[in-house]
């Protein structure tokens, strides 16, 4: 712990105090308003008391039974310990059973069967690290197909653990067999796994009773983007929006319409608009603007001519061709005017991911309905629809037909106004899609009597994504920030997520990820920034992680569970195969059967599976410190 307190500077330490200050200030208060409210409401009543209070009753004095055991000082007697009954496995855990393991230590979970852990009561906060890169074999386990028992029961460690590793003996004892979700093409994301939760029947009960509460019908303005929305879907901000200590200037170059957003529009004329855009020296550039009105006629169609060489016309997505610019005069400026002269307060702007096509067009106006924030993905967010695939699944058409003559912006245009009109008729719950889970970290923070507050440290921007629910996020480069920013976090948040690449990148795994995709939606997964790693082998990576997980375990505190999954086993063969599989697909669409540049035969689709199941082959590692 001293090696990493020394290298943090006094102003780091001060702040860290002061957050922690707050925390349990928070706690306090959170903690007086849940008594404060089940005090009160139980005044209210008279007579005797129904089966379902005395169940409260008794859920109560076990509650403060346990908060009583909690608070008694550690000794050998009642210090936390986790004992295995890996006999009563039928099949591998999966990461939803070492999540279920947190909650029972924690939380509200129910008791796992594989393992039994003794004076929980004494577990004070738990930290979970996602460590790609090793694989089972590593460990002494050969998975053998249609033999369970090849990979089911947890390995010693002192035998079977890479001499690289030494530490992991000392620290964990045993390896697990861990499987990742995933179906017969792709494995699932193992961060979703671990970070998602499934509602309980009372959660489930309660949002059902919420959408049935929801009006049958409603009106265009109902679905205009809130604060919240335009800063979470990183919008660019009209002036009017931010609130009045927070004032907004815009860019040289922008222009904003004179709208208000705290004045909603009275009688409202719904545009709906998409642009396209092309690459130029100076990034991506306005090239076409397109505005529809709500009976689907074209009030505007314009070229327009980007500021900057073009490098890249994109015509496959964005139909724009060199010789469809070269006679135009149109100019971003021009737009600005037509636009100043159209929207005003009453104006609202309506498309699929305006914020992409505003920044572009550097134009600001705050009243605007959104189709990717009207209708849901089916994962649920933070993933966003597709314009297609919303047109498919609710409109029962085909767009974006184009091919290589990209698509057509008045027909993405038109398709939005054709879901507002559908939204409009069959009421808000329309077009969403009943989520079963919740973040771990809002489950947490619901605990009485004190709410446990969770944190995230990953690499990128854990915020925008993962960490949105987390108390705290600290964004890392490398996996030195990583541990150094766990160690801190630990000592003020009860659960503590966070992910260590270096392994994993050393390995190359996520080298054919980076394009292919194999989670079973956005993998809420943050980038894996730029590490010097090309200067290291792989045995040099394991050696620093050896040396990272004992910093971490000798910096953690008393009754810490301490838990280390790798996700997956090695992706590369699966992801290759995948990309082979997407390359004909596509192709087999447009070319004759000698022109495709893969073949696919039921002899790679079976290949492909056996990699599959190969790759959901984990390992799980945990103790209490």
């Amino acid at each position: 712990m001293a090696a990493v307190q020394n290298g943090m500077k006094k102003e780091e330490l001060k702040d860290a105090k002061l957050e922690k200050h707050q925390i349990e200030k928070k706690r306090k208060k959170l903690k007086r308003k849940a008594e404060t409210g089940s005090s009160s409401s139980d005044s209210s009543k008279s007579g005797k008391e129904s089966p379902d209070e005395k169940d409260d009753s008794e859920k109560k004095k076990k509650k403060k039974k346990k908060l009583k055991k909690s608070k008694q000082p550690l000794n050998d007697e009642n210090y936390p310990r986790l004992q295995s009954t890996e006999n009563n496995l039928q099949k591998p855990i999966k990461i939803a059973d070492l999540q279920e393991l947190l909650f029972w230590c924690l939380a509200d979970g129910q008791a796992p069967s594989w393992v039994l852990v003794r004076n929980k009561q004494h577990i004070r906060r738990a930290v979970v690290l996602l460590v790609p890169g090793l694989e089972p074999s590593q460990f002494g386990f050969k998975p053998v197909k249609g033999d369970k028992h090849s990979f089911l029961l947890p390995s010693t460690l002192k035998d079977n653990t890479p001499s690289e590793l030494s530490e992991f003996d000392d620290i964990f004892k045993l390896a697990w067999p861990t499987r990742s979700p995933g179906d017969r093409y792709r494995v699932f994301s193992p961060v979703n796994a671990f970070l998602q939760s499934v509602l309980s029947n009372e959660q489930k009960k309660r949002r059902d009773r919420e959408m049935k509460a929801m009006s049958k019908s409603s009106k265009p303005e109902d679905y205009l983007m809130s604060y919240e929305s335009f800063v979470e879907d990183e919008y660019p901000l009209h002036p009017t929006i931010k609130l009045e200590s927070e004032s907004v200037e815009l860019p040289e170059g922008w222009a904003a319409s004179k709208a208000d957003f705290h004045q909603r529009p009275q009688d409202p004329k719904i545009l709906a608009m998409d642009c396209e855009m092309v690459k130029t020296e100076n990034g991506s550039e306005i090239a076409r603007v397109t505005i529809v009105d709500m009976k689907n006629e074209v009030l505007y169609d314009e070229l327009v001519k980007p500021d900057f060489p073009v490098t890249n016309y994109v015509t496959q997505f964005s139909g724009i061709t060199e010789e469809k610019l070269a006679p135009v005069t149109t100019r971003l400026a021009d737009v600005h005017a037509y636009f100043l002269d159209t929207i005003d307060n009453n104006v609202v702007l309506l498309g699929h991911s305006l914020n992409s096509d505003l920044n572009c067009l550097r134009f600001v106006h705050p009243h605007i309905i959104d189709t990717a924030n009207i209708y849901n993905h089916t994962r649920g967010p933070p993933s966003k629809p597709a314009l297609k695939w919303l047109a498919s699944k609710w409109l029962h058409k085909e767009i974006q037909k184009g091919g290589a003559l990209g698509h057509d912006s008045a027909e993405d245009a038109a398709t939005c106004v054709e879901l507002l009109k559908l939204k409009v008729k069959n009421g808000p719950s329309f077009g969403l899609f009943n989520q079963d889970f919740e973040s771990i970290f809002h489950r947490l923070s619901r605990q009485q009597p004190t709410p446990l507050i969770g944190a995230v440290a990953d690499y990128g921007n854990p915020e925008a994504c993962i960490g949105k629910a987390a108390h705290k996020n600290v964004s890392c480069s490398n996996d030195d920030e990583i541990i150094s920013a766990v160690v801190t976090l630990s000592d003020m948040h009860n659960f503590v997520w966070a992910r260590l690449r270096e392994v994993e990148q050393v390995a190359e795994w996520n080298v054919n990820r980076a394009n292919q995709k194999q989670s079973n939606g956005t993998d809420s997964d943050t980038s894996a920034g730029e590490q010097d790693n090309d200067k290291i082998d792989y045995s040099q990576a394991l050696a620093h992680l050896n040396r990272r997980i004992r910093l971490l375990y000798d910096s953690l505190p008393s009754g810490t569970l301490f838990m280390i999954y790798t996700g997956t086993g090695n992706p590369i063969e699966m992801s290759r195969l995948n990309g082979v599989r997407q390359t004909f697909r596509k192709e087999y669409q447009t070319k004759k059967w000698d022109e495709l540049s893969v073949q696919w035969t039921d002899a790679e689709n079976v290949k492909l599976i056996n990699s599959v199941e190969s790759t959901r082959n984990g390992l799980s590692f945990f103790t209490i410190k």
